[in-house]
């Protein structure tokens, strides 16, 4: 049955942890094993900022967890991700990208920035179409693929956190609030399409009484859900389906909410 079941990793760096979701599905695509783990042996929390840190922390994850012979899949945000949307005259990826417009973050630095993008499926009277935009420097996502080549294993796709959470929450229009440890990773959300997203280490006041107040078992995360057309708070729900897995296999957050990828 071996020869027939698929072993992958999802792997989301941060400051002071890295989230680790370690899954094997069978041939017709039913997970069999579901583990999540969180490596927190990085002294220096500004590790995120210095490739060769990345490409050796990275590495004694895979190590540390017996990753041999899985297929990575590798979730970036932070403050280093850049996000926003931006409204542009074409359909065409290849038209976008050379049309695509940075900030002063990316035009002003000296280090090189890698991006992608995506169509929003949301087109303007003037004949524009909102597309999203992600960037992030090259070398660290480049050290991120070397600390894990180390150990014989393969990048199979990179994602952005605002997209993995723009799938736990499909539904509505608001921003979600995400508290991961120190960090607050806020994500402005369209029917599970992400239009902005930020990083940073302070919450709204209502949303910290619902966090304290949330019950999620070995849990150092919570998530918060403000509605934009109520302007109300409320605990976040994820996706029944990711909720269904989180519950059968016992999972801790903030790994847990990687079985959302």
């Amino acid at each position: 049955m071996a020869l027939f079941s698929r072993k992958t990793v999802i792997i989301w760096p941060s400051d002071t942890a890295v989230y680790v979701l370690k899954k094997q599905t069978t041939w017709y695509g039913a997970i069999s094993f579901c583990q999540g783990c969180t490596y927190t042996h990085m002294q220096d929390q500004l590790w995120l900022e210095r490739p060769q840190k990345i490409e050796q922390v990275i590495a004694d994850v895979m190590s540390t967890y017996g990753l041999w012979d899985y297929g990575v899949c590798l979730v970036i945000g932070g403050r280093r991700l850049l996000w926003k949307k931006e409204a542009m005259p074409t359909r065409n990826i290849q038209e976008a990208r050379s049309l695509a417009a940075w900030d002063e973050r990316i035009n002003d630095s000296e280090a090189a920035y890698t991006f992608d993008l995506g169509l929003a499926g949301t087109s303007h009277t003037d004949g524009t179409y909102d597309w999203i935009l992600g960037a992030y420097p090259e070398a660290s996502l480049m050290a991120f693929i070397k600390g894990i080549q180390r150990t014989g294993n393969r990048v199979r796709n990179i994602d952005a956190l605002p997209a993995l959470l723009g799938r736990l929450r499909p539904d509505g229009i608001g921003t979600l609030y995400l508290l991961a440890r120190e960090k607050v990773h806020v994500v402005f959300l369209k029917k599970g399409i992400p239009l902005s997203y930020g990083c940073g280490t302070t919450i709204p006041e209502e949303c910290m009484h619902l966090i304290e107040g949330q019950a999620a078992q070995n849990s150092c995360c919570r998530m918060v859900w403000l509605d934009e057309q109520t302007q109300k708070w409320s605990v976040c729900r994820l996706a029944e389906l990711v909720e269904q897995q989180i519950e059968k296999w016992d999972l801790a957050y903030p790994a847990a909410l990687l079985a959302g990828f």
